[in-house]
């Protein structure tokens, strides 16, 4: 295992896949749930069942203090 990794990472050094190379084009784009997810929470409007005293929930409302 240990002579894979060595040889792993002499491939990946000699490639330059872990650097960023302006212009370079990829097969596919690895997306980012979590910005993904935040861009839902920021665009709608959250309310609780109506069972329940119901208000809407503010983006603003989400921030770290």
């Amino acid at each position: 295992m240990m002579a894979t990794i060595k040889r792993l990472c002499a491939y990946m050094q000699s490639s330059g896949l872990c650097e960023f190379h302006h212009g370079r084009a990829v097969e596919w784009e690895i997306t980012d749930h979590i910005v993904k997810g935040l861009q839902v929470v920021h665009t709608k409007k959250i309310v609780l069942p109506a069972e329940e005293e119901a208000h809407e929930i503010k983006a603003v409302d989400l921030e770290a203090h």
